[in-house]
């Protein structure tokens, strides 16, 4: 034995990945030949390894510690019963999604009244975007039948029929109805799926309402920009808000260092623009290798940290040809225009898919709206000199509108496709090229 063991130990030393696979081939070994009171007293011990904090140390590393140790475990017969807040902490800080989605699964499968357990994994369900998966979860173990409802209307993309009934539960539960018996999870599911149906409708001054009357301030950062509030975000949400550090938190950052047209504008929005990318890229890391799903938020917002850039380039070229104009020949004024152009010209281009979410281009083209503002404000008066300059953001902020408000209509949600064209071109006219 001691001469294959000798050889194996050093091999584990000069290849984590031999290491790993030995663990994993090896413990379950052992362990279905201890007795059942030397795995109970085992189960202890293990649990503290996997809680201790050194650990973070490898937690960019694969594979890990923490991936060996876990996956030995969900190979063993029998499984040892371990904390589900644990099992959730390790599978998404260690990048061993799916052998704790395994143990959960496991576990709700065995022990379908507890609710710790089914929590932490709809919670891993959650942040890997398997929305199917967690109301599919939800509805096995809800109480009600307005949340099984809800969800079924939800997944189906009902989204004003599923925020009413969400709405008229949370009113029951106020009143009394259901004498106290509903967990206080499902209660915070009503709401959070409310407020996603409220963003799924595009009812940003509602969410406005309700994150100021309850100080959200995650939901007024994603709102206020919307409805063009950035007086009462510089005011009283960046000064308070106490929000994790998000790519979504950095561009609303830069999205208002752009809009205050600053000296320093442009230079402070690139660098929350490579803050949001370093953050971005650390979250895709942590993400499981095969898995389309869970990383298509991430490519969303990697798109709108392009086109906060390009509004930085555009920002500047404006402020580059206004100089010119001013002072010099205007060749610097129509190359400015040329690049405005391309920009603008790439924007049409590069849209989310059509069976995206309303939410995916609204993020995008209200920014965008923010854009055309600027440039139209910047070549108000270049009618009689220059009728293209004077057109170019009228004509792009119209077709982004329509486009809009196309998707809204193709997506069965046509209250919010007549709300988007009263309210959001702002003109009296419109022309579209």
């Amino acid at each position: 034995v001691a001469d294959l063991v000798h050889p194996l130990r050093e091999l584990s030393h000069t290849d984590s990945n031999v290491a790993y696979h030995l663990w994993v081939l090896v413990f379950p070994i052992v362990w279905v030949t201890l007795q059942k009171d030397e795995q109970v007293a085992l189960a202890k011990p293990m649990i503290s390894l996997l809680s201790k904090d050194y650990h973070r140390k490898q937690q960019e590393k694969r594979p890990n510690v923490v991936q060996a140790l876990l996956e030995g475990l969900h190979l063993s017969h029998p499984q040892p019963r371990m904390p589900s807040e644990l099992i959730k902490f390790l599978g998404k800080t260690y990048n061993a999604w799916h052998i704790s989605l395994t143990l959960l699964e496991s576990h709700v499968m065995l022990f379908m009244n507890e609710t710790r357990c089914a929590e932490a994994l709809a919670e891993l369900y959650r942040l890997l975007n398997e929305e199917d998966m967690r109301c599919g979860l939800w509805k096995k173990r809800s109480i009600t039948s307005e949340t099984r409802a809800g969800l079924s209307l939800v997944q189906h993309g009902y989204w004003q029929r599923a925020q009413n009934l969400f709405y008229q539960a949370m009113s029951k539960a106020t009143q009394g109805t259901y004498n106290n018996t509903i967990p206080k999870a499902e209660m915070c599911l009503w709401e959070e799926q409310w407020i996603s149906c409220a963003r799924q409708l595009s009812q940003w001054d509602v969410l406005v309402d309700f994150g100021r009357s309850v100080d959200n301030y995650e939901i007024l950062l994603d709102s206020l920009w919307k409805v063009s509030d950035w007086a009462y975000m510089k005011e009283h949400v960046f000064p308070k808000a106490q929000v994790e550090e998000t790519t979504k938190y950095r561009l609303v950052q830069a999205y208002f260092a752009l809009h205050e047209g600053n000296t320093n504008g442009v230079e402070e929005a690139e660098s929350k623009v490579g803050q949001g990318v370093d953050l971005a890229l650390q979250h895709w890391w942590q993400l499981p290798e095969m898995s389309i799903q869970s990383r298509t938020p991430l490519l969303q917002q990697f798109q709108q940290l392009v086109e906060v850039q390009e509004s930085a380039r555009v920002m500047l070229d404006i402020k580059n040809g206004s100089k010119q104009l001013s002072g010099g020949p205007v060749s610097g004024v129509h190359a400015g225009y040329m690049e405005l152009k391309d920009i603008l010209e790439t924007w049409r281009l590069r849209t989310p898919n059509e069976w995206d979410n309303l939410t995916v281009w609204y993020d995008l083209l209200q920014w965008r709206n923010e854009v055309y503002n600027t440039v139209i404000d910047a070549f108000k008066d270049f009618g009689p000199t220059n009728p293209q300059l004077h057109h170019l953001g009228y004509r792009d902020k119209a077709w982004s509108v329509n486009k809009l408000a196309h998707i809204a209509r193709k997506q069965g949600l046509h209250d919010v496709c007549v709300t988007i064209l009263d309210k959001m071109y702002g003109h009296s006219t419109m022309e579209v090229q």
